[in-house]
This record gives structure tokens, sequence and C-alpha cells, in this order.
């Protein structure tokens, strides 16, 4: 609440749990991961672990306390937040980049880390599938502008990019028959 000035949580925990019968009911499950940052002695609370739980071997977890400035966007006094000005050559697509995020409102986005105001949205459940999303345009066009050199400012101005490839060759080839 103290970083994004709202609080949310039961209609995340609600929602959570909508999905999880959805989920629960799927003949083949996708793999799920549960993001969630804190400060450094933050506790997850009861009610969010139950509902995590529902979704059984196919959840991961990822809790963090330690966050980067994504350009500057953040400085919050009361958190912990890197300066990370190193600049990094960004020639193939941020591993945050390659996995999407679903918003609360149905919209779908490109970047699970920090595009908490949806800058990068590339579709929306309410009019499509996420099949189709996933294989959009939008998101291919994302893709290829990191070897193009043609960036979005948002990824452009990042401080927490990861590669997902070392290197523009290992991109290549490891999709070359795609």
């Amino acid at each position: 609440m103290e970083l994004f000035g709202i609080d949310v949580f039961e209609k995340v925990v609600n929602s959570l749990s909508r999905v999880a019968s959805i989920f629960c009911a799927l003949e083949k499950k996708p793999s799920i991961i549960f993001q969630g940052r804190g400060k450094d002695d933050f506790e997850i609370d009861q009610k969010l672990k139950g509902t995590i739980k529902l979704f059984g071997e196919y959840s991961k977890e990822n809790w963090i306390s330690e966050y980067k400035d994504w350009g500057g966007t953040i400085w919050a006094d009361s958190i912990p937040v890197q300066r990370d000005n190193k600049s990094k050559q960004k020639l193939v697509p941020c591993e945050r980049a390659l996995v999407p995020v679903i918003f609360c409102d149905g919209k779908v986005g490109l970047c699970a880390c920090a595009d908490y105001d949806q800058k990068m949205v590339i579709g929306d459940l309410m009019n499509e599938e996420l099949e189709t999303i996933i294989v959009s345009e939008k998101r291919q066009k994302l893709i290829r502008s990191f070897s193009e050199g043609c960036i979005p400012e948002f990824c452009a101005r990042c401080t927490f990019y990861e590669p997902y490839m070392e290197s523009l060759e290992d991109w290549t080839s490891a999709f070359a028959d795609a």
C-alpha cells in the first residue's frame, strides 16, 4: 500500500480464488508464478497462502524485498531501493518481457516486473483469448525491437533489465526452428 498508494488485497485474493477454480478444472495445467513485494520483515498473509495452495504443485512463489529503481520511477525513502545506473546493452529480449502479466482488470501486459501502470499492454482477456494475445503481432514486435535496436522507452529506461539469453546469437539459434 505504501509504494502504490492502494489497498486491493481482498480483491486480489478473491480474484485468485476464482482463477484457482478455473485452473483446477483444466486438464492441462500451466505453471503459475506468484510474485510479491514487501519490506525486509514482511510476512505472507495466511489467507493469500491458502489461496496459493489451491494451485498445488503447478505454482511457485517469488517474494522480494529488494527493489530496483526501474529507470528512476521509484524514489521511496521507506523501502530499500537499489539505484542501478549501470547501462547494459539491450540486444536480446528481457526475460521479464517474455513472461506476460495478467492485471486484475483482465488486461495482459509484457513486463511482469515493472509495468505496474500498464504502459505495455498487448491485449485484453475481455476481448481476446490468452493464446491469441501471446502470439500477437504486438508481442512479436516488442521481441524483435531488441535486436532491431528500437526498444520501447519503458524498457530503455529500466534498470532491472535481465537478458533472456546472453547474446543475440544465442537468442537467434534458440528460436531458429520456431
